[in-house]
């Protein structure tokens, strides 16, 4: 079977690279996967050339819900009234930390599921997108507590890939 995804170079609306990846899909329990590229490995990045002006060139301002639970949802809302932007919440994507395999985005993504939920989530067990951002900026302000996982380029990947993880199967 894996030979058959390796000739269309797709499974899911997934990119396949890897057999751990086809199984990582495969064995997910979810039904309703979503579209996520590979690109966003190895880029995030955006060439404007010019001034952008949110008043002028925002129309609209997309924001998963679990940052409507955050320190930054008050400052959210007033960016967006300030500049006439209209606030879309998208529906919020997570996952339970114990459901985190290590098939899809590789060993370390667990791990750093984990020490996600113990260190800023208060053990809830669920991870999601501004869980990710609150530890992605604490690593850089305290990198000395995230040092067992990597160092800060493999540590900031690991953040892109378990955001892959919860966007794709949450």
């Amino acid at each position: 079977m894996f030979e058959d995804v390796q000739k269309n170079g797709r499974l899911l609306n997934q990119v396949i690279v890897t057999e751990r990846e086809t199984l990582a899909i495969l064995l997910n329990p979810c039904q309703d996967t979503r579209v996520m590229g590979r690109n966003l490995d190895y880029c995030i990045e955006t060439h404007i050339h010019g001034d952008v002006s949110l008043t002028d060139d925002v129309e609209y301002f997309y924001v998963d819900e679990s940052f409507a639970e955050s320190a930054l949802s008050e400052k959210i809302e007033l960016l967006c009234e300030k500049y006439g932007i209209i606030l879309r919440w998208i529906t919020k994507r997570q996952l339970k930390v114990k459901d985190l395999g290590d098939l899809f985005r590789g060993p370390n993504i667990p791990i750093l599921a984990q020490k996600i939920d113990s260190r800023i989530g208060n053990n809830q067990g669920v991870i999601n997108a501004a869980l990710i951002g609150e530890a992605s900026c604490n690593s850089l302000y305290n990198p000395g507590l995230w040092h067992d996982i990597g160092n800060e380029a493999e540590i900031f990947q690991y953040f892109k890939q378990l955001w892959h993880t919860v966007a794709f199967f949450g």
